[in-house]
């Protein structure tokens, strides 16, 4: 079933929030303006501006008028709001920050419960995601001729290990609080995956990682998780700095005087 008008028009507008069109404190046009300019009923409109009151994203002023919120009070596990947010470049950085944090709150604990409870079954699965990383990520060459970086590929793979370590770890209410991140995940794996040093940093870890939870080694699942998550945040930070595709700094740009 697609979506409905109203959630279309509540996505524009929440786009265009983001985007500053309404920065936080503003009013959004009155419902007859946004009816018209959308050609949609005002009852639509209504529909579209509670959508965004439920994501926290607006406050509705009797007498006065629907108000846009500061970031920080908007829903902060919404998948709408998080994959708007996502598609910003400002956005995406203090989300990723953020996301990192959690990350390692959780997914340390994750993996040592993984340790603890995977089957051979989970074995496969973390063994076949990390082939596939691998296979995609542009590092190996195949059969001696050098291959270019499968993005998508490469990006489905890496959340299908993490996915088959949440899996191992055997709780369904860890998972399903986690669920909502998911496409947040996978736009900022996309931007820092194009790192070539972070796609082989990762590939190390990812190995380590496999290796403590084939060994039931409780201790060490949880120590290189959280080694390769404190070294993702590193990557992140020189990304955002600009290092190179290939782990260099670019040489600094000439004056244009």
């Amino acid at each position: 079933m697609g979506e409905s008008l109203g959630d279309q028009i509540a996505a524009r507008l929440l786009e265009e929030i983001i985007a500053g069109r309404y920065p936080p404190g503003s009013a959004l046009p009155p419902e007859w303006e946004l009816a018209e300019r959308e050609g949609a009923s005002r009852l639509t409109i209504r529909e579209a501006v509670r959508i965004l009151r439920q994501k926290d994203v607006v406050t509705v002023v009797r007498g006065r008028g629907t108000f846009v919120q500061p970031r920080k009070r908007w829903s902060p596990l919404d998948p709408a709001v998080l994959g708007a947010l996502a598609r910003d470049p400002d956005g995406l950085t203090g989300q990723l920050q953020t996301l990192l944090e959690a990350r390692s709150l959780v997914e340390v604990g994750v993996a040592e419960l993984a340790a603890a409870r995977r089957s051979e079954a989970d074995l496969a699965a973390m063994a076949q995601a990390l082939a596939d990383m691998r296979r995609a990520s542009g590092l190996y060459p195949v059969e001696g001729v050098a291959v270019e970086l499968d993005l998508d590929a490469y990006v489905a793979a890496d959340l299908a290990f993490h996915d088959a370590i949440m899996a191992a770890a055997g709780n369904s209410v860890i998972a399903a609080l986690f669920d909502p991140i998911t496409a947040l995940l996978r736009d900022s794996r996309r931007q820092t995956s194009r790192d070539r040093v972070a796609r082989e940093h990762a590939l190390r870890a990812h190995g380590r990682i496999l290796a403590a939870i084939q060994q039931q080694d409780q201790a060490a699942a949880a120590q290189v998780m959280r080694e390769h998550l404190a070294e993702t945040g590193a990557d992140f930070t020189a990304w955002r700095r600009g290092r190179s595709v290939d782990g260099q700094r670019p040489a600094p740009a000439e004056s244009a005087a």
